[in-house]
């Protein structure tokens, strides 16, 4: 049984999430999508490009990303290190070139930086991706970790439904309706539940084709294994992802599944580890799955993004197989 994605019937739904393939450097990006292609994995991401493109916050703080492998949390706060618009717009062709001679697609994405006004940029940038060949297109309404001069967050913008709408509407008319466009927004997880109504209600009657992924859980701070702050940004705090994020990554497949049209496509990410979970996660309604942690992980652990990608659909049809024999057919 294939899956539809972004219009595109796939047997694999599955890849690498928005932060596995970013930062400033365009060879290393290369490289890296290169990987991704060479395994049965059908889409692969590079994400996200700034207006002007930058290092994030690693130069500034140091340690800006951990794993806890006893809890299973992984939290960043890398900052969007990216490339600028200008770049991403100039190489995105030979790259989507390059998986188009293997059937396959990338998916550039965009993202406002610290300090940036996401009404202006975004439509822009969204603009300019498609003008140089992009048909789908990610754009994060949700990164958690813009630091600010005092040590604080800039307010994530999914939070804040007006001015997400507005820049949405913008960005729609100028790509136009028939544009696969992926909104990343926050997890509403606690008090911020009480969004789910509204933002369902808004994607699921917006113009265009719509695709839903949603980011780490923000403001979160952990411990090491020996107890120590994992990282060294302002306040220990970051975005929350890894395996112990699986039963959130459910709920808002769940919940979203429940209350969008079949038309409004989804991308479940939190807390996926592994190709069972991929299986779930389908079972259960979503249109593609993804993953960072797994990657990052498997990469210090000298497995590289080409192998991730086969041992999870390898995985994947194992639970698929599984299930059919259990169900009896």
């Amino acid at each position: 049984m294939s899956h539809q994605f972004l219009g595109i019937e796939t047997e694999l739904p599955f890849g690498p999430a928005a932060g596995v393939i970013n930062g400033p450097n365009v060879d290393a990006i290369i490289s890296a999508t290169e990987l991704v292609l060479k395994s049965p994995v059908e889409f692969s991401r590079w994400a996200s490009a700034t207006y002007n493109g930058g290092e994030g916050n690693e130069p500034k703080y140091g340690q800006v990303y951990y794993h806890n492998e006893l809890t299973g949390q992984t939290v960043n706060s890398l900052g969007l290190p990216s490339v600028s618009i200008d770049v991403m717009e100039q190489v995105y062709p030979e790259l989507q070139k390059r998986a188009d001679d293997r059937g396959k697609v990338v998916i550039p994405g965009v993202s406002a930086a610290l300090g940036d006004n996401p009404l202006e940029v975004l439509p822009e940038m969204a603009e300019r991706l498609v003008a140089a060949g992009a048909e789908r297109i990610e754009v994060n309404y949700s990164c958690p970790n813009k630091i600010t001069d005092d040590g604080g967050r800039e307010a994530i913008l999914s939070f804040d439904l007006e001015t997400m709408m507005e820049a949405d509407q913008d960005i729609i008319r100028k790509v136009g309706p028939d544009i696969w466009v992926i909104r990343k927004i926050a997890p509403l997880v606690g008090e911020r539940r009480q969004l789910i109504p509204a933002t369902a209600e808004y994607f699921a009657t917006v113009a265009g084709r719509v695709a839903l992924s949603f980011n780490t859980i923000g403001g979160q701070s952990i411990l090491t294994e020996l107890g120590e702050p994992a990282l060294n940004v302002p306040g220990n705090v970051g975005g929350l992802s890894g395996p112990a994020t699986r039963d959130v990554g459910r709920s808002m497949l769940s919940t979203f599944r429940e209350l969008l049209p079949d038309s409004v496509q989804i991308d479940s990410a939190l807390g996926v580890m592994d190709g069972h979970e991929v299986y779930e996660r389908v079972a259960s309604g979503a249109n593609f799955t993804s993953a960072a942690t797994l990657y990052l992980e498997n990469e210090a652990k000298g497995i590289d993004l080409s192998a991730t990608g086969r041992r999870v659909i390898a995985e994947f049809y194992a639970a698929k197989e599984l299930a059919l024999y259990s169900s009896g057919e």
